[in-house]
């Protein structure tokens, strides 16, 4: 296997890089994060104007044709910079799965305006008490010219600006299907819900609400097999992200030991904590490399010979919180306060990539927790 990037590659890298510091500088993440609306529109849009934003989609639907090998290199620089943007609900969650089981109608109706970013969509893929989306206890009841969807959803990224959110539930014939909800459908509540990263996440009352037969995504009799295509890739772009996020607390680390002093020199010249860092770095390493087989793996067929979230060990389920913790106690007081123009006074704001991290770890360790045991059969299904 070649795990060299391409020309291409390395220039959509190297601009999503730029762009992303240009526009997420350090200093800013804080209050980026803590603005209305959460994400930032300047940056968005300038991920748009740079056709970003369609690396998934089609030329035919206004994307730029490529694929999840180019969409995790992004992915992955805004993990770097903690950006506050709904990358992967928007472009993982939402995008893809239309533009691999969408009808023409639906890809026209949605795809060049994520590319253009005006655009935005997510997918209600968590219920209480369930382990997979295919596993839900929403239901879908048959009407005249299509179905009613009742039932509540978890956690949705992004539902408080999503323009459609894909919703899995039962139908009548005991199979589940997934369905473009419009949020704006009567039926529809949306409440806010609270998650340490700052992002916007709602949970998903639905009484009743319509959708058209034109409203199903793939058909009535595949929509386990694209919740397992969706849950797959979606793993994958959260630990692209937690890469990013492990990789920059890193080089935080490093250069805070190149500038922290004790007993008369860098603190970085003692033994301990350079082997911390070695260590940490070795990990981060095996990190990618098990990401990169796993987005490789997708990109050429091989999934059915891939059958464990390997995408998730590289994320949240063995590797990651170990070259977090080192960062941690390396940079001692840099991991929970940050320091206002290079004084000795302390913000009680936590620094923003700490919070990121451990917020996504948690949230990607439980996904691919939850994903092993249903695959195994390890634990009975709550309820």
């Amino acid at each position: 296997m070649d795990f060299e990037y391409s020309e291409d590659q390395v220039a959509i890298r190297d601009l999503a890089k730029q762009i992303l510091e240009d526009c997420v500088p350090t200093d800013q993440i804080l209050k980026l994060v803590q603005a209305d609306g959460w994400y930032d529109r300047n940056t968005w849009k300038a991920l748009a104007d740079a056709s970003l934003l369609g690396l998934g989609i089609s030329e035919e639907d206004g994307g730029s044709g490529m694929g999840m090998e180019e969409l995790v290199l992004v992915l992955e620089q805004a993990g770097r910079r903690a950006a506050p943007l709904p990358l992967l609900s928007t472009l993982v969650l939402g995008a893809l799965p239309i533009a691999e089981f969408g009808t023409d109608e639906q890809k026209n109706q949605n795809l060049p305006e994520v590319a253009a970013g005006k655009r935005f969509l997510t997918a209600g893929l968590v219920e209480e008490g369930r382990r997979s989306a295919a596993r839900c206890r929403t239901t879908a009841t048959r009407v005249d010219g299509g179905y009613t969807l009742s039932g509540e959803k978890q956690c949705v990224p992004g539902a408080s600006i999503a323009s459609r959110i894909l919703v899995p539930a039962q139908t009548d014939n005991g199979k589940v299907a997934v369905f473009l909800l419009d949020p704006a459908t009567e039926g529809v509540t949306r409440l806010d819900q609270e998650v340490s990263s700052g992002e916007p996440h709602s949970q998903l009352v639905l009484a009743d609400a319509r959708v058209q037969d034109a409203d199903i995504l793939g058909s009535l009799d595949n929509g386990e097999e694209i919740l397992d295509w969706i849950e797959a890739r979606g793993m994958v772009a959260a630990c692209s992200l937690q890469v990013g996020i492990a990789d920059s607390a890193l080089a935080q680390t490093v250069e805070y030991q190149t500038t922290r002093h004790q007993f008369g020199v860098p603190i970085g010249s003692f033994q301990g904590p350079q082997l911390r860092a070695a260590d940490a770095w070795i990990d981060i390493e095996a990190m990618r490399s098990t990401l990169e087989q796993a987005v490789w793996r997708r990109a050429t067929g091989r999934e059915e010979r891939f059958s464990s979230p390997n995408g998730g060990l590289a994320g949240g389920g063995i590797g990651w919180p170990t070259p977090a913790s080192i960062c941690m106690v390396v940079s001692g007081p840099m991991s929970s306060t940050r320091f206002i123009d290079g004084s000795s006074r302390r913000s009680k704001t936590r620094s923003s990539w700490v919070v990121q991290a451990f917020i996504r770890r948690e949230l990607v360790g439980c996904w691919w927790r939850e994903w092993l045991r249903e695959r195994t059969g390890e634990h009975a299904e709550l309820r």
